[in-house]
């Protein structure tokens, strides 16, 4: 019995996730340099790739639209 309970879960979690996707951009996150605002790099700091913060942006500024005071 509680085998099939979380095989039910683990099958509901997989079409979920499947569902969700079909309709989702991945973006690929990986860590790049950081550089300063004269273009030097700076040593010990890293940053996320342009593509990957523009679509943490998007989708903040997606959930929190009807937040906002007017």
């Amino acid at each position: 019995m509680i085998r099939r309970h979380w095989l039910l879960v683990i099958v509901m979690c997989c079409a979920m996730a499947l569902s969700g996707c079909a309709k989702s951009k991945f973006y690929e996150r990986h860590v790049e340099p950081s550089y300063d605002a004269q273009g030097q790099p700076r040593p010990g700091y890293a940053t996320l790739n342009l593509e990957f913060l523009d679509a943490i942006q998007k989708d903040l500024d997606a959930c929190y639209e009807d937040k906002r005071p007017q």
